[in-house]
């Protein structure tokens, strides 16, 4: 068991690794629409694939045998959790395909919202559509943000104080 739990220890180190170089795409507004298919290659093959399989397939089922519950507790949430990445895994890749097929656009959206939750910072991402005077599409922005702090704001401060 304990090699077991070390294993799974060491693909989270390996996940955390590929969370960091997203951040870096993120920040550096990479617009490579073959390095994000690389990332999202290497979350639904590795994060999902392999690692989550063998909590799902082998560890949340002897938690289950040794009295955990399945449908609430700590498991629940991990299971929610590999839902919601495989829905963020799901709508990444169906936006590359879009992109890789040249897909116009136009009548639809656009503009599209997502927010990830990346070791401890709230990362906000807007996507917006190019277009001409025609309303053509003719590409798209990717701006991103850290929101961590501005999600923290309290108060009404309504005058500038420089002393603060």
């Amino acid at each position: 068991m304990d090699t077991a739990t070390k294993n799974l220890g060491n693909d989270h180190v390996h996940i955390l690794r590929l969370i960091d170089v997203m951040e870096k795409m993120i920040i550096l507004k990479s617009m490579n629409i073959d390095h994000f298919e690389t990332v999202v290659n290497l979350i639904k093959n590795y994060a999902d694939g392999f690692h989550h399989a063998k909590e799902e397939n082998l560890f949340f089922l002897l938690l289950s045998e040794r009295g955990f519950s399945i449908q609430q507790g700590p498991v629940a949430v991990m299971l929610n959790e590999h839902v919601q990445g495989r829905n963020y895994v799901k709508g990444m890749s169906e936006g590359i395909v879009l992109l890789k097929e040249g897909k116009d656009l136009s009548g639809q959206k656009n503009n599209a919202d997502f927010w990830i939750q990346m070791k401890g910072h709230f990362i906000h991402i807007r996507y917006f559509a190019l277009r001409n005077v025609l309303g053509e599409y003719k590409g798209m922005i990717e701006v991103s943000q850290d929101v961590t702090e501005i999600r923290s704001l309290k108060g009404e401060p309504r005058l500038l104080e420089w002393n603060n």
